[in-house]
């Protein structure tokens, strides 16, 4: 879950998200958040060089989340600058979401 909380915000409040940067931003966040998990999680955690897998800033694995959900928004926010901003047909999609007018979109209003 840490890894779609920042594509589904983002896909609606910033038109420069693109497609690319949500597929990246959910997978890096998802894969960070899981390998955090089972670094930390005390049935999983087996002492790697000797030591034990102390967890990084007291975040324990009840809530890993905080983990995977800021790497998730860096990689999406880097990916979808560096891909093609999406058509302008998209960009006023999002405005349409965004800000509803009242409008039915797919038929005559019931």
């Amino acid at each position: 879950m840490s890894g779609l909380f920042f594509p589904l915000v983002l896909g609606v409040w910033w038109k420069r998200a693109t497609r690319e940067g949500a597929i990246a931003g959910i997978l890096a966040g998802i894969i960070s958040g899981t390998v955090y998990l089972t670094w930390v999680f005390p049935k999983f955690s087996v002492p790697i060089w000797g030591g034990v897998n102390t967890p990084f800033l007291g975040i324990d694995h009840l809530r890993f989340g905080l983990i995977g959900a800021p790497i998730c928004l860096v990689v999406m926010v880097v990916v979808s600058l560096m891909t093609k901003e999406p058509s302008p047909a998209t960009q006023k999609l999002v405005d349409d979401t965004r800000i509803p007018t009242g409008k039915a979109i797919l038929g005559k209003q019931h």
